[in-house]
């Protein structure tokens, strides 16, 4: 039961009044409100909350983000109440299994400032996002939101400057120099992920709302943002990346069969119109863009074969989560919780990530949690299927579940996705 209803109730029972209006006619009548003003702060925060001031990496604005992350997800959770009493069930026993193992860890040194990163997971699987009501305001945000990415997308490809000095002095996280890495050496369009791995999942993300926008509209302007973000993942030259393109052409054929073949190649050739004008603008604008085409085909096949980057320089002898590996596999009743050493480092692998921080019951809770979560909060169960599978086969690059931006995203990027099919009406076929 939400904080609305039982105010109702409460107020029904004893007839309580406040001064010029009773409470439950405040909450019930602006609940809807609430919700949209949260989703709007959600979608704004998660893309465009700073890291950073002046490159520097900035913890308070990170833990300040987080807190309001919870703060909002709290407020929402009142407000709509609980999705399913299985989901409360996992989202308790996250910090437990966390709390417990971090009590019996061999480890010495503790970093309980890490706690923030699972807390807002937590309460996010426990939220009802089914009640929350899509509303123009939030459609405006939406479109506005993708085409401000995708035009700062289209300024790192160029080695636009002042965008790359915008987005560093604002925007760099989890490593030093991670941002200047992706922006002036290598011209990536990470926008404000940092990381390839993680932009990559997010355009996923975004391209299966705008293929969906545009499947249930029949508005051209989304899947003109879907090329977009096809075009953005296609230039991260990551194995991740790679791997979502993949999955992007499979979803995109999926949800664009023959039964949509005339709007598709309506839409298709003034998409591909306007690409053609986008192309010739980089090209005439900077000649990166065309070395970028002529050496794609070389990087690709670097990448893939690399010994430094994606599954073998991470879970091989010889990779980064070799020693993470190795503490799991010799403690596995014994994991680190928040507990770490010099040999162990998190982050390149969500899974590798969990078993080493709470062993089989913290990934059980975690993945089954999130499981639950899409299938109960998204009308498609196709859609959540198809989510569920391309984040759990990400998470062996990056921890997705703790990551800020993907926990300020998702509940979004769901209530748009829901706000795009009928509603199932009990007992109409």
């Amino acid at each position: 039961m939400s904080l609305s209803q039982i105010i109702e109730n409460t107020a029904q029972a004893l007839q309580v009044e406040v001064p010029g209006k009773v409470w439950r006619v405040t909450i019930v009548k602006h609940r809807q409100v609430l919700s949209t003003y949260i989703m709007l702060a959600l979608l704004i925060g998660g893309l465009f909350m700073p890291s950073s001031f002046n490159g520097q990496i900035t913890l308070n604005f990170q833990r300040g983000a987080e807190v309001l992350l919870v703060a909002l997800f709290f407020l929402l959770f009142l407000l709509n109440g609980l999705s399913s009493p299985l989901l409360l069930i996992c989202s308790l026993s996250i910090p437990l299994f966390l709390l417990l193992a971090t009590i019996l860890s061999p480890l010495s040194d503790i970093a309980a400032g890490v706690a923030i990163y699972y807390i807002p997971f937590s309460l996010m699987i426990c939220l009802n996002l089914r009640a929350v009501k899509w509303s123009k305001l939030l459609e405006a945000a939406f479109v506005i939101v993708c085409i401000t990415n995708l035009l700062f997308n289209f300024f790192v490809i160029v080695s636009f400057k002042p965008a790359n000095l915008f987005l560093m002095n604002l925007y760099t996280s989890i490593n030093p120099r991670s941002l200047y890495l992706m922006l002036i050496l290598n011209s990536k369009p990470v926008f404000t992920y940092t990381l390839h791995s993680v932009a990559a999942l997010m355009y996923f993300l975004f391209f299966v709302c705008n293929i969906c926008a545009f499947k249930a509209k029949k508005n051209s302007l989304y899947l003109f943002l879907a090329a977009g973000y096809f075009a953005s993942c296609f230039f991260l030259y990551s194995n991740t990346a790679f791997f979502i393109l993949f999955f992007m052409v499979l979803f995109g054929l999926y949800k664009l069969r023959p039964a949509h073949l005339k709007e598709c190649v309506t839409s298709g050739a003034t998409v591909l119109l306007l690409l053609i004008l986008v192309v010739v603008t980089a090209v005439s604008f900077s000649d990166v863009l065309s070395d970028k085409f002529a050496r794609q085909y070389k990087r690709v096949e670097l990448k893939v074969t690399s010994k430094v980057n994606g599954l073998y320089g991470r879970y091989t002898s010889e990779g980064g989560q070799s020693e993470n590996i190795k503490y799991a596999i010799e403690n596995p009743h014994l994991p680190a919780g928040f507990r770490k050493n010099e040999d162990i480092h998190y982050r390149d692998s969500g899974i590798v990530e969990y078993f080493v921080r709470g062993s089989f019951g913290l990934v059980i809770s975690i993945y089954f949690g999130l499981f639950l979560f899409l299938f109960i909060n998204l009308r498609s169960r196709s859609t959540a299927l198809i989510l569920f599978l391309v984040i759990l086969a990400a998470e062996a690059g990056f921890s997705y579940m703790s990551y800020p931006r993907f926990q300020y995203l998702l509940p979004f990027l769901i209530v748009f996705l829901n706000s795009l099919e009928k509603p199932i009406v009990p007992g109409v076929q």
